[in-house]
């Protein structure tokens, strides 16, 4: 098991439901 691999892939997916909760993209 991969535990570097498994924490990516929970920020990733945490990071993408947050952004979907914004719903408001920020662009610099």
């Amino acid at each position: 098991m991969n535990l570097v691999g498994a924490l990516g892939r929970l920020f990733f997916e945490f990071h993408n439901s947050f952004q979907k909760r914004q719903e408001k993209p920020k662009k610099n």
